[in-house]
This record gives C-alpha cells, sequence and structure tokens, in this order.
C-alpha cells in the first residue's frame, strides 16, 4: 500500500531520460496498488491497455509533490567482461511518475500540427515541429537507403492530455505532454531531471 487511493487518482507516466528506449509506461492506483498500462499502437488517439505485471513492494516512497511520485526499487544489474565471467549485483532503481493533467488550450488538433515552438535551455536551442522528420540530412539520406522512415514528432492526445510524441521507424517511443499550448507559446512539463517544465515559443 502506498497512501490513499483518492489522493493518487488518476494516470500516470512513467518519466525516462532521452536515452531511455521502450514502449510508454503508465500506472493507476487500485485499492492503493500500482496497476500498470500501456498504450495501444493506434497513432494519433491510442487506447490504454493494461499490462500483466505485479507491481513489487517499493524499498521506499516520496512524493516530490501533489503531481510527482518517486519509487525506489530492487534491481539486478549484470556487467559483462572480455577477459572474466560475467557479475550480477544487487542495485535500487529510482522511477519517477507524472500524474496527467488536461491540457489547457483553446487550439484544435488542427491547428497545432502547423505551428513551430522553439525552446532554449541554457546554450541548447531546438524546434518543435510536427509531422516532419528530425534526423539530420545524412541520416534521412542513409534511412532512405535503408526504407527506414526516421524520427519524427506527432501530436498525440490521450483523453483530455496533448502529448509530444517521438517516433522511431514508426515506433512510439518517449512522450512529453502538454501542459499548455497557444499561438504564442507551449509547456512542455514531466521531464525526468530538473528543470522538470519548460516554455517554447511560436516562431
Amino acid at each position: 500500500m502506498v497512501g490513499s487511493e483518492i489522493y493518487y487518482n488518476g494516470l500516470w507516466l512513467e518519466l525516462k531520460g532521452a536515452d531511455d528506449y521502450g514502449k510508454p509506461n503508465f500506472i493507476k492506483f487500485e485499492n492503493g496498488n500500482r496497476v500498470y498500462f500501456t498504450l495501444s499502437d493506434s497513432v494519433g488517439i491510442p487506447e490504454l491497455m493494461k499490462e500483466p505485471y505485479l507491481a513489487q513492494a517499493p524499498v521506499k516512497f516520496e512524493a516530490i509533490d501533489e503531481d510527482r511520485l518517486r519509487f525506489y526499487e530492487k534491481g539486478r544489474k549484470t556487467s559483462f567482461f572480455n577477459d572474466k565471467p560475467s557479475t550480477m549485483e544487487d542495485i535500487i532503481i529510482q522511477k519517477d511518475y507524472q500524474r496527467l493533467l488536461p491540457t489547457e488550450t483553446q487550439m484544435r488538433d488542427q491547428e497545432i500540427v502547423i505551428k513551430t515552438y522553439s525552446f532554449k535551455h541554457k546554450n541548447f536551442t531546438t524546434n518543435v515541429r510536427f509531422n516532419t522528420i528530425t534526423d539530420i540530412p545524412f541520416i534521412q539520406e542513409m534511412n532512405k537507403r535503408l526504407g527506414k522512415e526516421g524520427s519524427k514528432i506527432l501530436l498525440e492526445r490521450f483523453d483530455n492530455t496533448l502529448f509530444l510524441a517521438f517516433y522511431n521507424n514508426g515506433i512510439r517511443g518517449n512522450l512529453l505532454p502538454i501542459r499548455e499550448i497557444d499561438n504564442d507559446k507551449i509547456v512542455l512539463y514531466a521531464f525526468e531531471k530538473e528543470p522538470y517544465e519548460i516554455t517554447g515559443y511560436a516562431v
């Protein structure tokens, strides 16, 4: 048990770093226990699908704030070597979850996908364009020769939450939920590390 089912209502997204691969994972709380879900392969408006996975009791649990939870769980790490047998060690794995909130917007999806937003963080600037291949030209050419689609960002919706969905060769990877969006700016949240929220501006 990890607290009140009422307090931990809603759908929670497991947070992943830029180098983490695999499909998005979600949890809900039922009778105080975590129940796991993923999304269907449908593009645009996917469906939530229950996973047959039994959550282990966490070693430690923290409520970072009312919309962000952190679990510490037991895990195992395998190390491989060229000149000696592999080794395994017990470790503690940290997993953060963000409660999904309804996106605040007056825009229709069709209006959003034609917009471009620019993000600046420290000395790094990047633009988000929907439905556009994001690979550099060299990678695009290699993908074309190999018959691969490449990487792109799509706008997806689940219930009342809009997401940036990062696809690689037609496979959904990381998701970033949109807190609010209008013609001038977009606010993304649920980043693995601080700042947990970032604002981009229309260009």
